[in-house]
């Protein structure tokens, strides 16, 4: 007989766990709110879900080598 764990319903199986909100993306940053919030208008990948903004370590940090114009970039901070 199968096991049956008990999955959150917030997250699928292969979805990268997502930041939610401004204070948790600008910490992730390692800069202040309205840094990350300038940041989202000029192009930072979040996402707008109701009233909060989500992102996702791993587009942000995509996102921030692109800008950078350099070599990749990793943000190292813990969540």
């Amino acid at each position: 007989m199968p096991k049956f764990t008990k999955r959150s319903q917030k997250t699928k199986p292969n979805e990268p766990e997502a930041l939610k909100g401004w204070h948790r993306i600008a910490k992730f940053l390692g800069q202040p709110v309205a840094t990350a919030q300038r940041w989202a208008k000029s192009g930072m990948p979040v996402t707008r879900q109701g009233r909060y903004v989500t992102a996702v370590p791993e587009e942000l940090n995509r996102w921030l080598s692109r800008e950078s114009g350099a070599q990749p970039i990793h943000i190292a901070t813990v969540t």
